[in-house]
């Protein structure tokens, strides 16, 4: 699903903010490369071998890329909710003169926020996948 999600932000957030895309590209950009890096090699090779290799494969080696797809999902969103949470808060960034911002990759994503958001999206899936949201 990272895959697909992925592709589809960043078109639109260039095709409809561009103004937006220019200013904070440098700071949104390795973000979102970070993660489509991680959901393409991980995600898609993984769930390849997962739904097609299953009866080819031993189960030893099934089970190896059903983890690997949980893994690259999990760091895919952890990437997602840096720059989500970096769009809410944006702190770690400072703007030039030509007012484009730049920032330290650490200073972005190694930040309060980004730990709350990720226990928050981490509480909310525990949480529907006991049923326990209405």
């Amino acid at each position: 699903m990272g895959v697909i999600t992925g592709v589809v932000m960043s078109y639109e957030i260039g095709t409809n903010w561009a103004g937006f895309s220019r200013a904070v590209g440098n700071v949104l950009g390795p973000l979102f490369m970070y993660e489509a890096a991680m959901a393409f090699f991980l995600e898609s090779g993984f769930v390849g071998i997962m739904l097609f290799a299953e009866g080819r494969i031993s189960r030893g080696l099934h089970l190896f890329a059903c983890i690997m797809v949980a893994l690259g999902s999990l760091m895919s969103a952890s990437w997602i909710l840096a720059a989500n949470s970096w769009m809410e808060t944006p702190a770690g960034a400072v703007a030039d003169a030509d007012g484009i911002l730049r920032g330290r990759l650490c200073s972005l994503v190694c930040r309060y926020a980004v730990a709350q958001a990720a226990q928050h999206s981490r509480l909310a899936v525990g949480l529907e996948e006991r049923g326990q949201l209405v």
